[in-house]
């Protein structure tokens, strides 16, 4: 439901309003993909990603369209509010984000995050329960054969990134010193 318009043949109700970013606000306990976007783009023109940089802001599905229009939003940050921050900075934000590859992982979709995206910046997500485990599993079998990553940055999407996030997950063997990923599906 994008466009400045609705559909045809639609009524719009007054509970429904045209937003800045030209898409269709249905009322409240609805959700829509641009209310993702606009909450991501809020965020970081804002100034709350700068602001709070202890916080860990995770985008699901590669951002959806976050990392695709990343410059759009910047350059026209100062559209939407004056007082925002220059072009370098805006894009610095948005890269401060972090992705998961959630339902993501085909050839087509990982290359806008992967090259937007700081380094160690994405990890690895299916979307389950929501996703029924085939789709998943189809999901994680793309990812494991696509070839635009290196060794290294597989492993960051598979291990290492969620380890940096969420450090309890990382066992430590005292008795030997090393570290060890909790099991927590069996």
């Amino acid at each position: 439901m994008g466009g400045t318009r609705p559909p045809p043949g639609r009524r719009v109700r007054a509970s429904r309003a045209a937003t800045p970013s030209g898409g269709w606000r249905r009322r409240a306990g609805r959700r829509l993909p641009l209310r993702y976007h606009a909450s991501a783009v809020q965020l970081v023109l804002n100034g709350i990603v700068d602001r709070y940089a202890g916080a860990r802001i995770l985008l699901a599905h590669a951002g959806r369209f976050v990392p695709y229009a990343s410059y759009r939003f910047a350059e026209l940050g100062r559209v939407f509010r004056p007082d925002a921050a220059k072009l370098v900075y805006i894009l610095a934000s948005f890269r401060h984000l972090y992705f998961d590859n959630a339902l993501s992982s085909s050839a087509a979709a990982l290359p806008s995050p992967k090259s937007f995206a700081e380094n160690g910046r994405i990890l690895f997500g299916t979307d389950f329960p929501y996703a029924p485990a085939d789709i998943a599993a189809s999901f994680t079998a793309k990812l494991d054969a696509y070839d635009g990553l290196t060794a290294d940055e597989h492993a960051a999407i598979n291990r290492g990134t969620a380890l940096t996030l969420f450090p309890r997950l990382a066992v430590t063997d005292t008795s030997r010193g090393s570290v060890k990923t909790a099991n927590l599906i069996e």
